[in-house]
């Protein structure tokens, strides 16, 4: 055999092997009743675990989470910051991140919130807009979205990402990263406003 021919040869042995008859521009497989029963296994395999992933306990999931959400602002708005606070694992792992800070733990995000926004008058109104949720698994979703505080002396506002777990209580933040976004301040600068 010349030596040109001898890699094709080989790679037509290697198709063989994994069920191709031929190398050319279509490839066939080869439905012997050897190859038939994992095809076919492999098939159902699939389908099944295609119907497993139906978008409709994502979708439950999701109003889950908004259900939340909503629960929140009406808690928030009504000047209830232990209902505001529901919305939150109890766990001392709870993590709340913004303006380069971090605090661990549902009572110390708790008591975070209680020191900022200890008055009515601080609280506002909050509102939640252009909200997304991505359910990740049955147990985990992020949201991401934007807040404004509507209060009489300014309006701050800007971004969350929530990331939600599934536990006994229902769906709860376990992680909340959240930032301001920056006002012109009257002599031109930039400052934070959270």
């Amino acid at each position: 055999m010349p030596k040109s021919e001898a890699p094709r040869e080989r790679t037509q042995a290697q198709a063989r092997r994994f069920g191709f008859r031929d190398l050319g521009f279509f490839r066939h497989w080869s439905f012997g009743i050897g190859n038939s029963i994992p095809f076919a296994v492999l098939l159902l395999l699939a389908a099944g675990g295609c119907a497993h992933m139906s978008s409709k306990p994502a979708v439950g999931a999701e109003q889950e989470i908004r259900a939340v959400l909503d629960a929140q602002v009406r808690a928030w708005n009504a000047g209830d910051l232990r209902g505001f606070m529901e919305g939150y694992a109890r766990s001392d792992r709870t993590r709340f991140q913004s303006g380069g800070e971090v605090s661990l733990g549902w009572q110390t995000v708790f008591d975070r919130y209680q020191k900022r926004y200890g008055d009515r008058a601080s609280m506002g109104l909050l509102k939640f807009s252009e909200v997304e949720v991505t359910v990740f698994a049955p147990d985990a979703a992020l949201a991401v979205g934007r807040w404004r505080l509507e209060r009489a002396q300014d309006g701050p506002s800007g971004l969350f990402t929530l990331l939600f777990r599934r536990g006994s209580a229902g769906w709860r933040i376990v992680h909340d990263h959240t930032s301001a976004a920056e006002k012109v301040a009257a002599v031109g600068k930039t400052e934070a406003t959270r």
